[in-house]
C-alpha cells in the first residue's frame, strides 16, 4: 500500500506538503480542514430520510442535465467496464431540482466546499506556474469561480463512520472530508475514490 501522509492544514507547510503528496502519489489526505463536520453529520441524517422515502421517484436525474437523484439502476460504470457501481446518488447544482426541505443546508456546503477547493487549487496553479507548466492556460482556480458545472454528489451511503460528500468542483477536484483519518486506510475504502482523481 502507498504511504499517504496525512497533511495538517493548521500546520506552516501544509501548502508544501499538500503538494508533494499529490506530486508523489496522486492524492491528498487533509486533517484540520475548514469543512464544517456537523453540517456533514446534519446532511446524511436529512438525505438519509430522503433516499428511504417514495420521493426519490420525483427528483429521477434528467438525462440531459444530469442533476437529481440516481437510483442503482442508473449509476454509472467506470470507465471501459459494463458493469453499474453499486451506489445511489444526487447530483446537485446550485441552479438545478432539489427538495426544497434539503436545499438550504446543501448550498452552505457547497459554498463552503468550493472556497475550500479554489485554496487548493490555487496551489496547484502556484505550483504549475513555479515549474512552468501550462504556461499560458486558465488557471484550475479560475476554471471553478462561476461555472454552472459545479456540482456536489451527495452519495447514499451505508457506512456512516465515513460519511463523505463529493464536491466535483467543475468535474475535476473532488475530495472527501473525513473526522478521523483511520491510521491505516483500506485499500477497498481507497480505491472507491481514486477513480474520481
Amino acid at each position: 500500500m502507498i504511504p499517504f501522509p496525512i497533511i495538517d492544514l493548521k500546520e506552516k507547510n501544509c501548502e508544501q506538503r499538500f503538494l508533494a503528496s499529490l506530486r508523489d502519489t496522486g492524492f491528498a489526505v487533509l486533517k484540520n480542514h475548514p469543512l464544517d463536520l456537523d453540517l456533514v453529520k446534519s446532511i446524511y441524517g436529512h438525505w438519509k430520510v430522503f433516499f428511504r422515502s417514495n420521493k426519490t421517484h420525483l427528483y429521477s436525474y434528467d438525462k440531459k442535465k444530469q442533476d437529481g437523484y440516481f437510483s442503482l439502476s442508473d449509476a454509472e460504470s467506470a470507465k471501459g467496464q459494463v458493469e453499474r457501481d453499486l451506489k445511489e446518488y444526487f447530483h446537485f447544482y446550485t441552479w438545478g431540482r432539489c427538495p426544497e426541505e434539503l436545499r438550504e443546508e446543501l448550498l452552505l456546503y457547497f459554498h463552503s466546499a468550493l472556497d475550500f477547493a479554489v485554496m487548493l487549487l490555487s496551489w496547484i496553479d502556484g505550483y504549475m506556474e513555479d515549474q512552468a507548466i501550462g504556461k499560458g492556460k486558465q488557471r484550475l482556480a479560475d476554471m471553478v469561480l462561476g461555472s454552472h458545472l459545479n456540482l456536489l454528489r451527495v452519495q447514499k451511503t451505508i457506512d456512516t463512520k465515513f460519511p463523505c460528500l463529493l464536491p466535483l468542483v467543475a468535474g475535476i477536484f473532488p475530495f472527501v472530508p473525513l473526522k478521523h483519518i483511520p491510521s491505516s486506510l483500506d485499500h477497498t475504502y481507497l480505491n472507491q475514490f481514486q477513480r474520481f482523481l
